[in-house]
């Protein structure tokens, strides 16, 4: 093989784009309002939906999520929305129950999503996803969300805080 035959290879390789890897962000629905089977959103909860969708869309990977994913509860749903309408991707429902399903259906579809859950879902799908011991989260808990990575066949788990996106929900 020529210098030019070599130098042609060596640029139609290095111009081919590098994927990013998956990344999954698994986090737990805004505040809610009560303890009842299908509450709303507060209006912290509001807020916190449109910082959490405004912080992602700024995010290197942010235009790698084609999809989110969101239990079918009035709380996720809304958590959802602000974030699709954010990122201008569809929502697509799952269930909370068959989380082995779900984490089954994230590895063989191998896209970048939003996962949208509850405070005992949540971490127990980073848990299935990552293989990692994950705290339980509190009822109180809407700072943490975590960001999976998949790297080869495995998936590292990062937890991420909301706090430093600059939402301060404290007296609402």
């Amino acid at each position: 093989m020529g210098k030019k035959s070599c130098l042609i290879l060596f640029l139609i390789i290095f111009s081919l784009p590098v994927s990013a890897g998956q990344n999954l962000i698994l986090l737990r629905h805004a505040e809610k309002l009560s303890d009842s089977s299908d509450p709303a959103l507060t209006k912290a909860g509001q807020q916190r939906a449109v910082c959490i969708a405004n912080w992602l869309s700024g995010q290197e990977f942010a235009s790698q999520i084609e999809v989110i994913y969101s239990s079918n509860y009035r709380r996720t749903l809304a958590t959802a929305a602000a974030i699709a309408s954010k990122l201008g991707v569809p929502i697509r429902l799952y269930s909370a129950r068959k989380l082995e399903e779900v984490a089954e259906h994230l590895r063989q579809n191998n896209i970048s999503t939003v996962i949208v859950g509850h405070s005992n879902t949540t971490p127990k799908l980073v848990e299935i996803m990552s293989q990692d011991s994950v705290n339980k989260m509190s009822e109180s808990n809407y700072n943490s969300f975590w960001q999976l990575r998949k790297t080869v066949n495995s998936y590292s788990s990062k937890i991420l805080s909301q706090q430093p996106l600059g939402c301060d929900f404290s007296n609402n």
